[in-house]
């Protein structure tokens, strides 16, 4: 997400809407870095307030709200899940790899369809 990018580089967020957009020089969290670890309900709470003082998200949530609850969504998955950021990557679970070394990723489609809807051939994954 657009937003999300904007918050983990530091880069913060403007409303730049023509109409209702925010005064010059004012960005929710701007300078500093979101990550996973950070407390995105203090953070949805302080999105809040920039929009009580600059003007509400006429894009109902979109701006800040929505991505916000994505990270918090994202956050929880990984308290769950505490193996998820400290494992390799399971592209074998994924797709179909040789152990062979082979690195060729060959996506596991049926040989009848693929996903854009034309028929495949075993030998054409290949």
């Amino acid at each position: 997400m657009r937003q999300v990018r904007k918050l983990a580089r530091g880069e913060g967020i403007r409303y730049e809407s023509p109409r209702y957009g925010w005064p010059e020089n004012c960005y929710f969290m701007k300078g500093t870095l979101v990550t996973p670890l950070s407390d995105i309900v203090d953070l949805m709470e302080k999105g809040q307030e920039c929009e009580d003082k600059w003007g509400r998200d006429h894009g109902n949530g979109w701006l800040i709200s929505h991505p916000l609850k994505k990270l918090l969504l994202f956050q929880q998955f990984v308290l769950n899940n505490p193996d998820f950021l400290a494992a390799k990557c399971k592209l074998k679970e994924y797709y179909d790899m040789d152990d062979d070394g082979n690195d060729d990723i060959i996506p596991i489609v049926s040989p009848e369809k693929s996903t854009g809807g034309e028929d495949i051939k075993q030998e054409d994954a290949a």
